[in-house]
């Protein structure tokens, strides 16, 4: 998220997360923790 927000303020823009995807657990071989976020400069 800070990613995003330090990419849309250099346009000049703000970021609006669109969707979020997480990992579910068993966390284990190939499986990490991981979030995916979606979002769109407004």
């Amino acid at each position: 998220m800070t990613e995003a927000g330090a990419f849309c303020t250099s346009k000049g823009k703000t970021a609006t997360v669109t969707s979020e995807k997480e990992a579910q657990p068993p966390f284990v071989f190939g499986n990490y923790p991981k979030a995916e976020l979606t979002f769109k400069c407004v």
